[in-house]
């Protein structure tokens, strides 16, 4: 009876200790995930805010120009992503799960057209033509 019992209490501590032992993982893997996805998030409104104001400065630093081409490096990836610049006439931001985040050029009292894509991994190269004005992204 007393190796039964010996038995029973080494497999009731073993599940206790591999329960407690999945408990920590899982909280930690969740914690992981809901900081990947804020940085994820925090990052694409950034990056995107930064882009624009780079046009704004550009747009308003050609006073008597032509063109301006101006190089932004933004960081290859956030939180392990690459991110994707779409210009559509706004900015869209996106990394391969699916997050992404919008937005358009403010304080601005002319309307633009802005066409291209570009990939964080690549410098991203903004040219505005003030007789098009045009701004195209490659």
């Amino acid at each position: 009876m007393k190796a039964q019992s010996l038995v029973f209490q080494f497999l009731l501590f073993f599940t206790i200790g591999f329960l407690v032992f999945l408990l920590v993982g899982n909280t930690f893997k969740t914690q992981l995930e809901t900081f990947r996805e804020r940085i994820v998030r925090n990052s694409l409104r950034v990056s995107s805010d930064y882009i624009a104001a780079s046009i704004v400065y550009m747009f308003e630093s050609c006073k008597e120009c032509d063109e301006v081409r101006m190089s932004i490096n933004i960081p290859n990836k956030t939180a392990g992503y690459p991110m994707l610049f779409n210009f559509n006439n706004n900015i869209r931001v996106e990394v391969p799960t699916g997050e992404k985040y919008e937005t358009s050029i403010n304080n601005l009292n002319y309307s633009l057209t802005i066409l291209g894509s570009a990939v964080s991994t690549r410098e991203i190269v903004l040219t505005y033509n003030k007789n098009n004005n045009k701004i195209e992204v490659s």
